[in-house]
């Protein structure tokens, strides 16, 4: 007998110039399969309009790791592009929240930045 798999929480993350509509084919799919997709807008972006001339890379990561810390189980962060940074951020700041990360076609850093 095939063992039954718990379900995760997928946060997605969408790259610069983008918004959450980016996951609108993904996010269904996965669903679906009977897990949880938090797919938020980042500070400037989509419906969560900011001033870009106020909002920085530390801007965010807090947004994403108040969603991961919201969340009772680790998390799986997904990240797009420029979200690539975020994810791995988040990771590094809160690595017990943190089940899988998945730069797509992500920017990543190989320094530690400090936000």
């Amino acid at each position: 007998m095939k063992a039954i798999q718990p379900k995760k929480t997928y946060i997605l993350v969408h790259g610069a110039w983008h918004n959450n509509f980016c996951w609108s084919r993904l996010a269904p799919k996965i669903e679906k399969m009977g897990h949880k997709v938090i797919a938020p807008n980042l500070p400037g972006h989509g419906s969560n309009i900011e001033d870009f001339k106020k909002i920085n890379l530390s801007d965010y990561v807090r947004t994403i790791k108040n969603f991961v810390v919201s969340n009772k189980e680790r998390v799986v962060l997904v990240g797009h592009s420029m979200a690539g940074i975020v994810i791995s951020q988040v990771a590094e700041d809160i690595p017990q929240k943190k089940s899988v990360l998945w730069p797509i076609l992500a920017v990543l850093s190989l320094i530690k930045m400090d936000v």
